[in-house]
């Protein structure tokens, strides 16, 4: 048997000091969600790359992971002042193939409302709601336009 070549352990730990837990939010009806919160102070400008990389895998993995519709990110425990790559968690659930967006909202505080909002500027729809009945009413719009993009994309390119 061949040795085992010298590795080097990688821990989320050393990637950000940001924490995270994940949350199913049960519910009657309506499409089923998974909720992630975090928690911490994320990193200034280019030092908060490997925050904004452990958002988006986090909750990337959890999302696929649980299989739920939609997904609500918890930035109430979250301080963040300012990085680009933050807009990548605006990309989470981007379906590139069919061009459709899955049902993705922020609960955002205090500490992070400003400049999330700053790096939304020109989106529509905003994403960014401030509790979770906010959130709750993004997830239902953006789960009828996901439907809606569903079917045209199925219709182009199934016939269906």
């Amino acid at each position: 048997m061949a040795e085992r070549p010298p590795l080097t352990p990688l821990r989320w730990e050393d990637l950000s000091s940001l924490r995270h837990r994940v949350f199913d939010w049960p519910r009657d009806e309506g499409p089923s969600v998974l909720v992630v919160e975090y928690s911490g102070h994320y990193g200034h400008g280019s030092s908060g790359r490997g925050d904004a990389t452990y958002v988006v895998a986090s909750a990337t993995a959890a999302w696929e992971a649980w299989h739920r519709d939609a997904l609500i990110l918890d930035f109430t425990n979250l301080s963040y002042a300012c990085g680009d790559e933050m807009e990548w968690v605006l990309g989470l659930g981007w379906v590139a193939h069919q061009k459709c967006q899955r049902p993705l909202a922020l609960v955002v505080g205090d500490d992070c409302r400003a400049a999330l909002q700053s790096l939304e500027e020109g989106e529509e729809p905003s994403v960014l709601a401030d509790d979770f009945a906010a959130a709750l009413r993004l997830i239902q719009s953006a789960s009828q336009r996901f439907e809606r993009c569903l079917e045209a994309w199925r219709r182009e390119h199934l016939g269906g």
